[in-house]
């Protein structure tokens, strides 16, 4: 009913989001709005959302409560967020950040400028305290990151966004053409293609803006996490030239 309602309200693309739920869930999603857009004599788009490469911390005993200048150590190493060491399993975000850089938690809600690295692990002093959880998102709005642009979990997904004959593809965290090459040439190798929405979230994005929309069908602007990654008040501005 509620599908029927937009539909006839005007939705012309759906916006499947893969950072949840399973297959079989967004399988009867798809097939539910297919269903409902023929019976109303509508064309609506389905657009397959791929998680990309999300940094997250891991699991913590229990909420850790931060204030302005406590130390805290995010590790390779496993750890529970005793004495505020916290597990940050990922080696190829840790060995791109440097002294001084700040790190953005749980969507900004909490800032950690790092004072000192090593091989393992970054030391960081709380700029913006708060309460900390269990598995909240990592940023980096000042680095550069080599991580690959396309995940295990993004390939299992695309994989199946094709065998559904999706209409297109919305990449998350873009940061240059090379990403979406990437994707063309998974797309290629699992014997199918469609149409990729590059989405715009990253300060790399924003210097390669050109030669991203040369090599896309469309672009997203994804003001939630570019709004982390640049000030928040530079965002309109963005957008509009992207436009």
């Amino acid at each position: 009913t509620t599908l029927r309602k937009i539909i006839r309200a005007g939705m012309n693309v759906a916006r499947i989001n893969f950072s949840h739920g399973e297959h079989e869930r967004h399988k009867l999603s798809i097939e539910a709005i297919r269903r409902v857009a023929e019976e109303e004599g509508h064309v609506v788009a389905i657009m397959c959302d791929i998680q990309g490469p999300k940094i997250r911390i891991g699991k913590v005993k229990e909420p850790i409560e931060l204030n302005y200048g406590d130390k805290v150590t995010l590790t390779l190493d496993d750890a529970d967020g005793t004495d505020n060491i916290v597990s940050l399993p990922h080696p190829e975000f840790v060995k791109d950040i440097d002294a001084g850089m700040h790190l953005l938690l749980d969507d900004g809600n909490l800032e950690l400028i790092v004072e000192k690295v090593t091989t393992r692990s970054l030391v960081c002093r709380v700029e913006l305290g708060g309460m900390l959880t269990s598995r909240k998102g990592v940023m980096a709005p000042n680095a550069f990151l080599s991580l690959s642009a396309i995940t295990d979990k993004d390939r299992h997904d695309i994989e199946f966004a094709l065998s559904m004959d999706c209409d297109y593809i919305a990449m998350s965290f873009v940061r240059s053409a090379d990403d979406i090459r990437e994707l063309r040439w998974l797309m290629r190798h699992l014997g199918k293609d469609t149409g990729v929405i590059a989405k715009i979230e990253k300060h790399e994005a924003l210097e390669n803006i050109r030669e991203i929309i040369d090599v896309c069908e469309g672009i997203m602007v994804a003001r939630g996490d570019l709004g982390l990654e640049t000030p928040a008040e530079e965002v309109p501005y963005h957008q509009k030239r992207i436009i």
